[in-house]
């Protein structure tokens, strides 16, 4: 692929999946098209409230939350627009690192839960458009906070 190409490429994915003014939730009320359900954070037990408040304050907000059982894919769909956020503790490099190079070439976010890029040192993921990673960052905060 020429870079040319592969530019008009990246700019049609940006526009048609992640500059799309839905996709964000917060203050202006909209709510999210479809969220890809976070992953149930099975070997982090100690977390279990904050993540059950995280899901709470998202599902209020989505119209709604599907998981396809497996953290890679769930990112895929993120990047390719079929989900608009997505959000988990404790996962392997393996299970993120294909999944945050697509959703990066789409023009989206992936962060870990302090807002920063150590995502495959820590396993927590936040990923979407840079508006629902915002709001998902918020809803996090909120959680760790005892705010929900």
């Amino acid at each position: 692929m020429t870079p040319e190409t592969r530019s008009r490429v990246l700019a049609a994915l940006r526009r048609q999946h992640i500059e799309t003014p839905s996709w964000a939730f917060g203050n202006s009320g909209t709510r999210f098209k479809v969220f890809a359900q976070e992953g149930v954070p099975r070997t982090a037990h100690e977390k279990i409230d904050e993540y059950l408040a995280i899901f709470r304050s998202l599902f209020l907000e989505a119209r709604a939350i599907r998981r396809a059982g497996s953290a890679a894919l769930d990112l895929a769909n993120v990047a390719a627009g079929t989900f608009d956020g997505f959000f988990e503790f404790r996962l392997s490099a393996w299970d993120i690192a294909a999944g945050a190079a697509l959703i990066a070439e789409a023009g989206g976010e992936v962060r870990d839960f302090r807002g920063g890029a150590a995502y495959l040192e820590t396993g927590d993921v936040i990923a979407g458009s840079p508006g629902v990673v915002r709001d998902i960052l918020a809803a996090a905060r909120r959680a760790a906070a005892g705010r929900t």
